[in-house]
């Protein structure tokens, strides 16, 4: 095996990236579509307008060659959450997006999330996410259709016929509450 390639100026920073975070599209009169690049700095204030609906990039999965093991190829995805997460999770804020490499989950930067050095790592699915979307749903609360009746009685449909439980339901004082 020869030597490996040396990396461009442009693989060793991350300050550049062809992918924008960021994007407006607008439908036109004759039915095509345009789109207009958003900065970091544009999409914090970008809203919906008359021209166009805006975009943010929130997901980006990537396939990860090594040149010196050709046979030896990866998926990773870059996941940006919102800022509702960081509420419910308890944890800080630095960043909103989060490498997820097989087991390892790691919090990176926006650039990182978009930066595709020639040769090992290319995008495979680009996922933006309508902006107002986002602020819509951040609202709700989810519920949770599991009740505590789960852990009372056993009413399976499955044991129908079966004449008893074969655990000891809990009480109304030993019911799991927030944080157990």
């Amino acid at each position: 095996m020869g030597p490996l390639p040396a990396l461009s100026l442009l693989d060793q920073t991350m300050e550049y990236s062809w992918v924008p975070l960021g994007m407006k599209a607008k439908l036109n009169e004759d039915g095509t579509v345009s789109f207009s690049e958003l900065t970091k700095t544009e999409l914090e204030t970008a809203v919906d307008d008359e021209h166009g609906v805006v975009y943010e990039l929130v997901g980006v999965v990537s396939h990860v060659a090594d040149p010196r093991f050709p046979d030896k190829n990866n998926l990773v995805a870059c996941i940006r959450v919102g800022p509702s997460y960081h509420v419910r999770a308890k944890v800080s804020s630095v960043s909103h997006w989060y490498l997820f490499n097989d087991i390892s989950i790691q919090p990176i930067t926006a650039e990182e999330a978009v930066w595709f050095p020639c040769g090992w790592k290319t995008p495979c699915v680009l996922y933006w996410q309508r902006k107002k979307f986002h602020t819509e749903f951040q609202k709700a609360e989810p519920t949770n259709p599991i009740t505590a009746d789960v852990f009372g009685e056993d009413k399976s449909l499955a044991q129908r016929g079966r004449k008893r439980i074969t655990f000891t339901p809990l009480t109304a004082d030993e019911m799991p509450g927030e944080g157990i």
